[in-house]
C-alpha cells in the first residue's frame, strides 16, 4: 500500500510534467478530470475490497468452486462500471463545473473525462483481481499488479505516448495502462487458479 501511494504521487508528478508542456490549462483540467473519475474508481475499489475476506475463506478451505463463484462477481463489477460510465458521460460537463467554471478548462476537462471513462466499465476487473490475489495470500503477484496501473505500466506509457501522439497521448495514457493492467491481472489470476486446481488433483 505504501509503495502504491508513493508510485501514485510519482506518476502524478510525471503526468503533470508532461501536461505542463502544453500549458497550464491542460494541467488544471486533468486535475479536475481525475477528481471526477475517482467517483467511478473508489466505488469499484470499495466493492472489491468487500469480497476479499470471502476469497480468503474459500481459498484457505480449498473450496475452489465457491472461490470461482465469488470471482464471477466480475459480471456485477462490469455492470456497475457501465452504469457509472454512463452517468459520467452524461454529467461530464456538470461534474467539471462543480470544481471549476473556466470555459477553457471545462472544455479540456470534458475531453479528459471522456478519455478516462474508456476503461471505466472494466477497471473493476483489475481491482477484483488485485483483491482476489491478496485474499489468496500471494503477496508478490499482488504487489506487482497493484503498482502496474499507476507505476510499472502507466509511467512508461506517458513518455511513449507523449512522444508519439503529443497531448492526446498523455490524455489516453491512463486508459491504455488500465487495459494492459487488466490483462496482466487476468493472466495472474488464471495462473493461480490453475495452480490451485493442480494441487487439488494431487491431493
Amino acid at each position: 500500500a505504501s509503495l502504491n501511494n508513493i508510485l501514485m504521487s510519482f506518476a502524478n508528478i510525471i503526468l503533470n510534467q508532461a501536461l505542463v508542456g502544453y500549458g497550464d490549462t491542460p494541467v488544471a483540467a486533468m486535475g479536475v478530470a481525475l477528481k471526477s473519475n475517482m467517483l467511478v474508481v473508489l466505488l469499484q475499489i470499495g466493492l472489491c475490497v468487500g469480497i476479499q475476506p470471502l476469497i480468503g475463506y474459500n481459498y484457505g478451505s480449498g473450496n475452489k468452486k465457491r472461490l470461482m463463484q465469488v470471482f464471477k462477481f466480475t459480471r456485477s463489477e462490469v455492470i456497475m462500471g457501465m452504469l457509472l460510465t454512463l452517468f459520467m458521460i452524461i454529467a461530464r460537463k456538470t461534474m467539471i463545473q462543480v470544481f471549476i467554471n473556466d470555459a477553457e478548462v471545462v472544455s479540456y476537462g470534458i475531453r479528459m473525462v471522456v478519455a478516462l471513462q474508456l476503461s471505466a466499465p472494466f477497471i473493476g476487473i483489475l481491482f477484483l483481481c488485485i483483491n482476489t490475489i491478496q485474499g489468496m495470500g500471494k503477496a508478490l503477484p499482488s504487489l506487482v499488479l497493484t503498482v502496474c496501473r499507476q507505476g510499472l505500466i502507466f509511467i512508461p506509457l506517458i513518455f511513449i505516448l507523449n512522444a508519439m501522439l503529443g497531448l492526446d497521448g498523455v490524455i489516453y495514457a491512463q486508459p491504455a495502462a488500465d487495459y494492459l493492467s487488466i490483462l496482466v491481472g487476468i493472466m495472474i489470476c488464471m495462473h493461480l487458479f490453475r495452480s490451485m486446481e493442480h494441487r487439488e488433483r494431487e491431493n
